[in-house]
């Protein structure tokens, strides 16, 4: 991951394109700032009758349409001279693709554009296939194959002649949920409840006829109320609660998990006061974040042991 001096303090850079990040490692702790490819927006330059940026969201909808549907974009506007730079974006896609990628959008400080970032004259080389060029002042994304001139690598780009101004923030879509995901989490925690629910009814009767027949036990077997049998019975029924509860504190603690798309939990295990967890990840480096966030129950679970092999953490924890 490449990192630049801005100021008095250095910040984290990926570069994101629809084929995945362009710079090493796809996960990053702390706040980064993310550089688009032209995979994930659209640009215009044109010279429109306004005076300031504001007056120009008139105009957006009806420039963009030409190249895709409209309705569920983001605009931004960046004043040249005499010129407007409009873009186009989809926060939704852009938002997936950072998921994907095992990023999460807390972590992002600011989006630019490369349209913002790389000088006109940079051929930058992917390593995918492809090439961010200059072409007529316009950053464009073009398969190496056309591109005649040298390339440079992108950390060489990044430490060359580079600009990080007029960053985006995303507002839409703050959190997007893959219905996928959900079934896969859900499965598991469906059967904890069903479980859970079936042993607490199971509770309730043994309760409603120790309560029913209890005068009858005492008369019969001469039983005062404070008898051993009777404690010894209480006892048990007070485990069993505790056992529920704590099978309830689990699921909950689960059922709010950090998964991102394509992790779920692929087994789950609970026997009395231990639970077996194996979690599909993105990568093996999520399962730092998984561990730091079961952390945060100490009170209630303890982590006996977290194994980490081909993207599949197994979390052994005593409840």
């Amino acid at each position: 991951m490449f990192q630049w001096l801005s100021k008095s303090k250095r910040k984290n850079v990926l570069l994101l394109d629809k084929e995945g990040i362009v710079n090493e490692g796809s996960f990053v702790e702390g706040k980064i700032d993310i550089v688009l490819t032209p995979s994930f927006y659209w640009f215009v330059k044109k010279k429109l009758p306004v005076k300031f940026n504001f007056q120009v969201k008139e105009y957006l909808p009806s420039i963009f349409e030409e190249f895709t549907n409209t309705d569920d974009l983001s605009y931004y506007v960046i004043k040249k001279n005499d010129l407007s730079w409009l873009f186009a974006y989809d926060d939704k896609v852009i938002l997936e693709s950072l998921k994907k990628n095992g990023i999460d959008i807390s972590d992002v400080d600011k989006i630019y554009f490369a349209q913002n970032v790389f000088v006109e004259d940079s051929a930058v080389d992917l390593k995918n296939g492809y090439i961010l060029v200059g072409i007529d002042g316009v950053i464009s994304r073009i398969p190496a194959d056309f591109v005649e001139k040298d390339s440079i690598t992108l950390s060489d780009a990044l430490k060359d002649k580079v600009s990080f101004k007029d960053g985006v923030v995303l507002k839409k879509y703050a959190s997007i949920v893959d219905e996928k995901i959900v079934k896969k989490i859900m499965i598991p925690l469906f059967l904890i409840v069903f479980v859970e629910a079936t042993e607490a009814l199971k509770v309730w009767r043994e309760n409603k006829n120790l309560e029913n027949s209890g005068s009858k036990i005492f008369s019969k077997y001469s039983l005062p109320p404070t008898s051993f049998q009777n404690q010894a019975i209480l006892s048990s029924l007070k485990k069993k609660n505790l056992e529920q509860e704590k099978i309830r504190e689990l699921a909950n603690i689960l059922f709010k998990a950090p998964f991102l798309k394509g992790e779920y939990i692929a087994k789950l295990n609970i026997s009395k006061n231990r639970a077996n967890i194996k979690i599909k990840l993105l990568n093996n480096l999520r399962a730092k974040k998984f561990k730091n966030y079961l952390l945060k129950f100490s009170d209630l679970i303890t982590i006996k042991k977290i194994v980490v092999k081909n993207s599949v953490a197994d979390i052994r924890i005593s409840i």
